[in-house]
């Protein structure tokens, strides 16, 4: 039988699910409007969640140490200036944990939570770089494979995504090079899914750290391939 405090734990990630999964099916204003409260109280709890998780990620990850909530954390709101067919308001909550805050463009470490799609995830690294920053890191796996492939073996249960890579191997890289696959990649994140039981464990936030622990070497590299970018006014 799980101890009071931890079992308190459970049913607050409990209530914040079930709100999502409501929102989900009245995804509308009016709905929202009327529920203005649960989605204060649920949001608050997920905060709470997500400024603890930020600090476990800062005990190994230096570069996240004063990190606000702010910094981490986003709107539930779809900006529907461009994407009208959009329901008005997001299906989950995420925080995402980077060097300088959500903006910057740099690695980092990302959790959503969507139940109604039975959507839990882990991810680290850097979504959609920039041209150059993208083209350094292709270097890197051409001239200094070792520590890139090291780094990818010690979070091996994590996954690049292959699916979004292009076809072919881009212009200036050879083919016939040892990762000459990496290439081919437009992201350099790294996902791991979860199920809702890991997402509702006592010591969710301590697992989940440990888990992203072992992508910080990947993420260092990435990092610094920005640096050097930046450094380059690029």
């Amino acid at each position: 039988m799980l101890p009071v405090f931890f079992l308190a734990i459970h049913l607050i990630m409990k209530t914040v699910l079930a709100f999502l999964e409501d929102l989900a099916k009245n995804n509308h204003k009016e709905w929202f409007t009327t529920h203005k409260a649960q989605y204060d109280a649920a949001k608050k709890k997920f905060d709470a969640l997500s400024i603890d998780l930020i600090e476990n990620l800062s005990h190994f990850d230096t570069r996240l140490v004063g990190l606000t909530l702010k910094d981490a954390t986003f709107r539930i709101y779809h900006d529907l200036r461009f994407h009208r067919d959009r329901p008005p308001y997001k299906n989950h909550f995420c925080v995402y944990a980077c060097p300088y805050g959500k903006n910057s463009g740099y690695a980092g470490y990302y959790l959503h939570i969507e139940p109604i799609e039975d959507t839990f995830l882990l991810c680290s690294g850097l979504y959609n770089p920039t041209p150059a920053v993208q083209k350094r890191i292709r270097e890197e796996f051409a001239h200094h494979s070792a520590p890139l492939i090291e780094a990818l073996q010690e979070c091996s249960d994590f996954h690049l995504p292959w699916d979004t890579a292009y076809k072919k191997i881009p212009r200036g890289f050879a083919a016939t090079d040892t990762y000459a696959d990496y290439y081919r990649l437009r992201s350099y994140e790294l996902y791991k899914k979860i199920s809702v039981e890991d997402f509702l464990r006592p010591d969710f936030v301590e697992w989940a750290a440990a888990q992203l622990k072992r992508t910080y070497r990947f993420n260092e590299i990435l990092n610094r391939c920005v640096d050097e970018v930046r450094e380059e006014g690029l």
